[in-house]
């Protein structure tokens, strides 16, 4: 596994060490650190709509706001009442999410965040994939997981973030009242950083070509220090060379706020298929985003294959990347655990002894009602060792007044 450094690991003085991922989201930044796509959009809202895109409309969704997050302004800002933002009060942890309402999804779009009190956040765009009570406690940080192109903004730098991996940006610091910008290229699938409309030299300050083609919504979070009350506004902001919708987006816009209902579905689906199948749910999720495969799911958690019932199953298509071949593959892997097992309990009968059968015999203590049933003194400390020997006695003694040759052994 890949380990990845965390928020805290940046090369400066400033920073300490945290605790690493989980090891499948490990796997997942060694395999596809800057590639990774989301294949599946997996919104837990309503979806992209016309009005997403007018610039008054921007805000943060109230369905989609960690715990500990105040919203006021009509939505537009966010706050973290956490008393000890670094550890969430002790009920979460660092990182909780805010998810902007309205989703990017064509053309050159931008938001704006107001740093009103700083802290150290994160701020940048995510699929509809992350959810609300995702934060690092359980993996499922803005940083770690591979749905979500982010910026940390430290006291003195600024470092960008995806899938856990960092690099630098070469932007300014922020300071209270400075203005990060945050432009979205959907056409290009590319995201930029700008503090008080600077960037960094070349393209440092963005990510490029790594975006999957699905809407994108403004995300920040809060808790990464312990600095208490950190406070943020979004803005809407106008990116250079943006074009304002044409009239056939609003049909295009009815389509993407069809598909993302669909995805939603499918995404509340997987979450309640992991529960079910005892898979931490971001862990599931972060499966299929990569579409590592069914086979890495069960090296993971062996018990998908050893018990392939529907949530099982529905793990492990997902991870396959779904389809037929997410189904074939689920059966094979159900099918060789099956083989296995029984080529092991075969191996495992062969080489039981006679002495081996006695020995587990001996260990089985009876009651002396059973014992009596079997033709022994009801008293304590009989075994089934006992039952068997007295059974084979009485059978001998029967075929020697018989005539008969006596029972085997």
């Amino acid at each position: 596994f890949f380990f990845a450094p965390m928020p805290g690991d940046v090369p400066s003085a400033e920073y300490e060490p945290e605790d690493v991922m989980d090891g499948v989201a490990r796997a997942a930044s060694h395999e596809i650190t800057e590639e990774l796509e989301c294949p599946v959009q997996r919104s837990m809202s309503q979806g992209t709509t016309a009005s997403e895109i007018e610039p008054e409309a921007l805000c943060w969704s109230p369905q989609k706001v960690g715990e500990l997050i105040e919203l006021s302004d009509g939505g537009c800002t966010a706050t973290d009442i956490a008393t000890d933002p670094k550890t969430g009060d002790g009920r979460t942890g660092r990182y909780r999410v805010a998810i902007g309402e309205q989703a990017f999804s064509s053309g050159k779009q931008a938001f704006a965040v107001r740093i009103n009190k700083p802290g150290r956040f994160c701020v940048g765009v995510a699929t509809g994939m992350l959810q609300r009570d995702w934060h690092e406690g359980n993996g499922g940080g803005a940083y770690q997981v591979g749905c979500a192109w982010v910026i940390i903004v430290y006291a003195d730098e600024i470092c960008k973030w995806h899938n856990g991996v960092w690099t630098p940006t070469g932007l300014p610091a922020a300071r209270e009242g400075d203005v990060i910008q945050v432009e979205v290229d959907c056409e290009a699938h590319t995201v930029a950083f700008l503090v008080n409309g600077q960037g960094g030299e070349g393209s440092v300050n963005a990510f490029t070509g790594s975006l999957p083609a699905e809407p994108l919504f403004p995300i920040v979070s809060f808790g990464g220090d312990e600095v208490a009350g950190a406070s943020l506004t979004l803005e809407q902001h106008t990116m250079e060379g943006a074009e304002k919708p044409a009239e056939g987006v609003a049909a295009q816009l009815a389509v993407d706020e069809e598909m993302a209902r669909r995805l939603a579905n499918e995404d509340a689906e997987l979450v309640a298929a992991a529960e079910a199948a005892h898979v931490p749910p971001a862990v599931a999720v972060e499966l299929a985003a990569a579409q590592l495969g069914a086979a890495v799911a069960v090296s993971q958690f062996p018990h998908l294959a050893a018990d392939l019932d529907r949530a099982a199953l529905t793990v492990l298509v997902a991870a396959e990347g779904g389809g037929d071949d997410g189904y074939r593959v689920a059966a094979t892997l159900a099918l060789r655990h099956k083989v296995w097992q029984c080529r092991n309990k075969e191996r495992f009968y062969h080489g039981y002894t006679q002495e081996r059968s006695e020995a587990a015999m001996r260990r089985w203590v009876i009651s002396p009602g059973v014992a009596e049933k079997f033709g022994l003194p009801a008293e304590e400390g009989h075994t089934w060792l006992d039952v068997v020997q007295h059974v084979k006695a009485v059978a001998a003694r029967e075929a020697e007044a018989e005539g008969r040759p006596a029972p085997g052994p």
